[in-house]
């Protein structure tokens, strides 16, 4: 499938890194995908989970950071 489609279907309107080297991961300290990070409005990392997270906790660490 063509992940452009699915993007235009899913208001793919967010930022979206391409990390080919895996610099972003090694400075986060990800040490495996999936890899959240969220950020403040001032681009700092408020949170990070290594793995699979519910859709409600990654709604109320996104709704935290906006606080």
């Amino acid at each position: 499938s063509d992940p452009r489609s699915w993007w235009r279907d899913h208001d793919g309107r967010w930022t979206l890194g391409h990390d080919p080297a895996g610099d972003l991961l090694a400075a986060l300290g990800a040490s495996g995908l999936p890899f959240l990070a969220v950020t403040d409005g001032t681009g700092d990392v408020v949170w990070t989970h290594g793995g699979v997270a519910s859709a409600e906790t990654l709604d109320s660490r996104v709704a935290a950071s906006l606080r």
